[in-house]
């Protein structure tokens, strides 16, 4: 009887020994702790809960640097960690995304930064809640940083060198309308369809502070063709051109500030500023949220359909202004008339990653 229980209890210590390992992996991370150990490299340590040992490391490399900040990645075949650095701000941010079912899942951390002679040092970041699904357009945040100090507004960013026209998704609060006037707005441009009386009901609490608002209901999705699109294009050039001129201060906006805008923006800036279509993507509409630069961005019925529209209406737009057909001296609605006969940019590679602007969106 004895041999038998000296064998059972033998059996058990070998099943306890040699079970499957339930290690927790990066997916589990509650809190994650970085350090520049050289030029351009990151060790990443992540943690299951605060206070506890490293549950394991990984080693992060400098992916692309931006006029303003920085992204570090590091990917597996598994999951990655993006880290999200802005030059000169304690706050940013890490997402992590890994395949579930075929879906990318993505995960927020909000970080403390740490810089030691201008450059990133060192960071902690902890895991955010996640988010309830958005039930209606008035719960939409952009969690991208704004840059304009006296607008509260998300996303609220300065798009000409001189001061006058400026960019963001829509005001939302009394104190919000009120700062576009103390800040001088005279004019908001809404690149947005009505929807449930919601452009009206903007419209009013815009007059109300003695803005003048203009509405062009460019989409983002969709296109039956590239005529209509392109004429309100053309027309909301010559509207921020004429303010500029005039040097009176004016505010494009759509629902989050992020795509429509993005793409006016860059438009703009092609204009302007004599750039080439490729940076103005990247420094303009990505890193101000444009498709994936605000990473909580639905994929499929959101950033795949923009792709086949607004981003491609982009580069038509853009080789336009390359040809010389759209100038600051040229804004003719007729060059809508007929599509390019071919196109010199590739779509696919008009894509975006998260913005070194993005901040983790916290729940209420």
């Amino acid at each position: 009887m004895l041999s038998r229980v000296l064998a059972f209890l033998a059996l058990v210590a070998f099943v306890i020994a040699f079970r499957p390992s339930t290690a927790a992996s990066p997916t589990d991370a509650a809190r994650l702790e970085g350090r520049v150990l050289r030029p351009n490299s990151v060790d990443l340590s992540y943690f299951v809960s605060p206070g506890s040992p490293a549950t394991g490391h990984l080693q992060c490399a400098l992916e692309k640097t931006y006029s303003t900040g920085e992204r570090y990645k590091c990917d597996t075949k598994l999951y990655s960690y993006e880290i999200l650095h802005t030059f000169g701000d304690p706050a940013g941010a890490a997402v992590m995304v890994f395949e579930q079912n075929g879906v990318a899942v993505r995960t927020f951390f909000a970080c403390n930064m740490r810089e030691e002679a201008a450059k990133l040092a060192a960071f902690e970041c902890d895991r955010q809640p996640d988010l309830p699904p958005v039930q209606s357009d008035d719960e939409l945040i952009s969690p991208i940083e704004g840059s304009v100090p006296l607008l509260s507004i998300a996303n609220a960013q300065q798009v000409d060198g001189e001061g006058y026209v400026f960019r963001s998704m829509g005001p939302k609060t009394e104190l919000e309308y009120e700062q576009l006037k103390d800040f001088g707005i005279e004019t908001v441009l809404i690149l947005r369809k009505e929807l449930s009386n919601a452009v009206r009901t903007e419209k009013d609490a815009l007059n109300a502070e003695g803005i003048a608002a203009v509405q062009i209901p460019l989409d983002w999705k969709d296109y039956a063709s590239f005529e209509e699109p392109c004429r309100q294009t053309i027309d909301a050039l010559k509207l921020l051109f004429k303010a500029r001129a005039e040097k009176r201060k004016i505010l494009f906006l759509c629902t989050m500030g992020e795509d429509r805008t993005g793409y006016l923006a860059a438009l703009f800036r092609m204009l302007t500023e004599k750039r080439d279509a490729t940076f103005v993507f990247f420094e303009e509409m990505c890193e101000r949220g444009y498709d994936l630069g605000d990473a909580t961005k639905p994929y499929t019925p959101v950033v795949l359909r923009l792709r086949k529209a607004l981003t491609v209406l982009y580069i038509e737009m853009a080789e336009r202004i390359r040809r010389g057909e759209i100038s600051l001296d040229k804004m003719d609605a007729n060059v809508c008339r007929a599509d390019l006969p071919m196109r010199r940019l590739d779509a696919s590679e008009f894509t975006c990653e998260t913005s070194t602007r993005f901040r983790a969106p916290k729940a209420d």
